[in-house]
């Protein structure tokens, strides 16, 4: 089980009043990010048995772009490219056509 250390930028949403498990405290990580191991695990007694616990920490990307932004940008550099080789095409069949008078 990992236990987390979290801070405001990287906690997640709680979405305990939404689980399966009312007993546990469940959370959605944010996106684009990812769990750093922060210590040595160690064994924990409980009352249905021992279990493994792993300190961590959720580390947030702030700096990636989000799938919106990258479809976004791909979309400029499609339409970017059909401009230019809608421009190389009028060049080409204008050259084509005068050379037919030389």
């Amino acid at each position: 089980m990992f236990v987390f250390g979290v801070g405001t930028i990287d906690k997640g949403a709680a979405v305990s009043l939404l689980s399966q498990f009312p007993d546990e405290e469940e959370v959605l990580l944010p996106p684009l990010s990812w769990i750093e191991v922060t210590g040595d695990p160690y064994l924990e007694q409980t009352e249905k048995g021992d279990v493994m616990m792993i300190p961590a920490r959720v580390n947030c990307n702030l700096k990636s772009r989000t799938i919106e932004e990258i479809i976004s940008r791909r979309r400029q550099e499609l339409l970017s490219m059909r401009d230019s080789l809608f421009q190389v095409r009028l060049n080409n069949n204008k050259t084509h056509s005068l050379s037919r008078f030389n």
